[in-house]
């Protein structure tokens, strides 16, 4: 086989295939539509994980994996070695497959209704060959590996709550364009998933009886960093949204809840987590939208295929809000 040409390629572990067009027939040829599309939304897996979403071994997953691998749709970062402490001590982490640019337009002329993807950057340096005659990169690009811990918990979240099972409500990484005040560029949001749905409400102004249909988006996002300034611009953004889709009545109104799902191992980090998104919130003029957190072991230990409302732990914005103008009139 000829030396691979990476530079040109971008990944791909052969020079046969430049070309979207060239590789679109050997994808239906050999069957691989469904399981490419698999990396349309979430584009970094791991053969367990793999093997979970499609009910099959692990070595079919790798089988399948190898199969895209061949034709230059996806390349693989190896795992690296565990650290000698901890609960997860020795071994190797599972390698990260992902998708590659060239695989990456396939996908967009496979599913036009996606738009245009884009691959993610996570290696750096040239592939070596293992014996087994895989080209693997040793080395990830600075930061890649916490991303990829956050992107393969977010494939967790989605296998647990069966956002892959056919029928599911839930939408996974969507694009939320929405109107900004007047005169502003419109803005977005992209949470890691989102599901809509309604539930019937009492309300006090129609009687002891009265009931309203309440439309709630519930938008999970696992948090990866403690950074105050994306925190802080996090609830900016979900305040306008809030707005924006605030209406004069129940029924017109949809009611964003924000479940900020936590996986740090480090507690006072978690804390500290915890303690910023609430400062944030509660800096919001009006509740525009609702606040909550769980964490990503609580979230796995539930039972499969719902999110677990009743562990939650919901803010209230209104003694949060009274709490922060009292220490600003004490000086604090």
């Amino acid at each position: 086989m000829p030396t691979p040409d990476y530079d040109t390629l971008r990944y791909a572990p052969t020079d046969r295939y430049r070309r979207v067009s060239q590789v679109l027939p050997l994808i239906a040829d050999r069957g691989l539509d469904a399981i490419l599309a698999t990396f349309g939304r979430l584009k970094k897996w791991s053969v367990p994980l793999w093997a979970q979403r499609w009910g099959v071994s692990e070595d079919t997953a790798a089988r399948d994996c190898r199969g895209l691998y061949d034709l230059g749709l996806v390349a693989c970062l190896a795992g690296v070695a565990r650290t000698t402490t901890g609960a997860h001590h020795g071994g190797r982490t599972p390698d990260v497959w992902f998708l590659t640019p060239l695989g990456a337009h396939a996908l967009a002329a496979l599913v036009p209704a996606w738009g245009a993807l884009r691959a993610p950057q996570i290696v750096r340096g040239r592939p070596v060959r293992t014996a087994a005659g895989l080209w693997k990169y040793p080395r990830a690009s600075l930061n890649a590996r916490a991303q990829n811990d956050h992107d393969l918990d977010c494939v967790r979240v989605a296998l647990h709550l069966g956002m892959y099972d056919k029928g599911t409500p839930w939408q996974i990484r969507p694009t939320i364009a929405f109107p900004a005040a007047a005169g502003g560029t419109d803005r977005r949001l992209i949470p890691d998933f989102r599901l809509e749905y309604r539930h019937t409400v009492w309300e006090p102004r129609r009687g002891p009886t009265g009931r309203a249909v309440q439309r709630t988006a519930a938008l999970l996002e696992l948090e990866g960093t403690e950074e105050m300034a994306h925190i802080a611009g996090k609830h900016a953004n979900y305040y306008r949204y809030g707005e924006a889709t605030h209406g004069p009545n129940e029924e017109t109104t949809l009611n964003p809840l924000l479940v900020v799902i936590l996986s740090f191992a480090s507690a006072r980090t978690r804390q500290t987590v915890i303690r910023r998104h609430i400062a944030a919130y509660g800096r919001n003029y009006e509740q525009r939208y609702r606040l909550a957190f769980i964490d990503l072991a609580t979230l796995l230990a539930s039972p499969p295929g719902a999110l677990p409302w009743a562990q939650l732990t919901v803010v209230d914005h209104t003694a949060e809000a009274a709490r922060q103008r009292r220490n600003r009139l004490l000086g604090r």
